[in-house]
């Protein structure tokens, strides 16, 4: 709250500096009058906007519009003074931080053995009413967070609750090393650990085994659930599917990343990398063989996403370099073979998966997918209103 007070003081100097301009200075007034009415223009015009399907005239698209029509009806107003992609993304990176011990949520935890040793952790956010109605028709929506989010994110805890609302039952699946589950052998996870995620389904499915599975994806997790459902083919276990943010071509956002914003997201994923292997680099004592350096060796190399990717993804998984590894875990080239009903939502300004990036053909090609945009909103921003909260789940 103490931040929220030391916002409004300052609006309120603002507010008053403002006032005496107007008093002093005529011409000044009227210069700043015509700065925020163009503004307002601007961010009226090219800043609000609906969720729009890039491809309406295909089946599923006709299929969701006529269940569902109010997905494409509500407006989407971004913080006034987080207008571009980067103020979202940022915001996110801030929010998440103080934001985290307020959601009010508790979690049930259970841990899931793989068959190397390694285990994964299923959180279920804990709702006793919704507990005792759950019946074998309720519908199970399984989230993998991204790369750098867990239980703690504003993201997850705003889609749980916007899907209490509705009665779903929620489950939090953290692969190795997150939202504090332990490495237990010398393994990491990447964007195609998808017989990680098939084991936690199964345990999952153990559980409710009449009840269907839907998977919402964030980001490195939306990756992740595209290649499980067209990887395991008949084997996988969902019943739908809602990717945020997918990054589609890891190997197209390398390129890009290093020119925006002078190379600032690529250090940024480079930090967190190495923060997590910090966390539980007594567990991955195994992977320094393949590596062929100790950890504290391989992290003072680290200074970008690519440079971990090189020294720690491309060694522990079967891949030879970071760009074979973007090759064939990105997710762009299995979009056409889904045959899951799908949702993809991304966003124009989002500054680490740009819209060039973005797979319209082959998402038009697939009879089974849509795609829909925002015109801002960054990566796993959607920031509205003066005191900032999230508006993806409202759709």
């Amino acid at each position: 709250m103490k931040y929220l007070g030391k916002l409004d003081k300052a609006l309120n100097l603002i507010v008053e500096w403002v006032y005496w301009v107007l008093q002093k200075n005529e011409r000044l007034a009227v210069a700043i009058l015509a700065v925020v009415v163009l503004f307002l223009l601007y961010y009226r015009i090219f800043k609000c906007g609906k969720l729009t399907f890039q491809a309406p005239n295909t089946k599923m698209a006709k299929f969701i519009l006529s269940r569902c029509p109010q997905i494409t009806q509500k407006t989407y107003y971004p913080t006034f003074y987080l207008f571009t992609g980067h103020f979202q993304t940022l915001a996110y990176g801030i929010l998440r931080h103080f934001k985290r011990s307020k959601f009010g949520l508790e979690y049930d935890r259970e841990i899931v053995d793989l068959e190397d040793g390694g285990i994964i952790s299923l959180d279920y956010p804990i709702n006793s009413k919704l507990d005792e109605a759950m019946t074998n028709q309720t519908p199970i929506i399984v989230m993998i967070p991204g790369l750098t989010g867990g239980r703690h994110d504003i993201y997850i805890a705003t889609c749980i609750y916007e899907a209490f609302k509705y009665g779903y039952k929620i489950v939090l699946l953290n692969h190795r090393g997150g939202s504090g589950t332990p490495i237990k052998s010398p393994m990491l996870y990447c964007g195609e650990s998808i017989l990680d995620l098939h084991a936690g389904l199964l345990k999952i499915k153990e559980k409710y085994p009449n009840n269907k599975l839907f998977g919402l994806g964030f980001s490195l997790g939306a990756n992740i659930f595209v290649n499980y459902m067209v990887d395991m083919k008949k084997e996988h276990l969902l019943s739908g599917y809602v990717g945020i943010c997918n990054p589609f071509d890891f190997l197209t956002i390398d390129h890009l990343l290093p020119s925006v914003l002078y190379g600032a997201y690529h250090r940024t994923l480079g930090k967190h990398m190495i923060r997590k292997l910090q966390e539980h680099k007594e567990g991955l004592r195994g992977i320094e063989k393949k590596v062929g350096m100790t950890i504290e060796e391989g992290m003072k190399k680290v200074k970008t996403s690519r440079d971990f990717d090189n020294i720690f993804t491309s060694k522990v998984f079967p891949y030879k370099t970071a760009s074979n590894y973007y090759r064939l875990a990105s997710c762009v080239t299995r979009v056409p073979d889904l045959e899951v009903p799908s949702l993809f939502m991304n966003n124009l300004d989002d500054p680490v998966v740009q819209k060039f990036v973005i797979p319209y053909y082959e998402c038009e090609a697939n009879n089974k997918s849509i795609l829909a945009t925002f015109p801002n909103g960054g990566h796993i921003g959607y920031f509205t209103g003066l005191k900032p909260r999230q508006w993806m789940q409202e759709p």
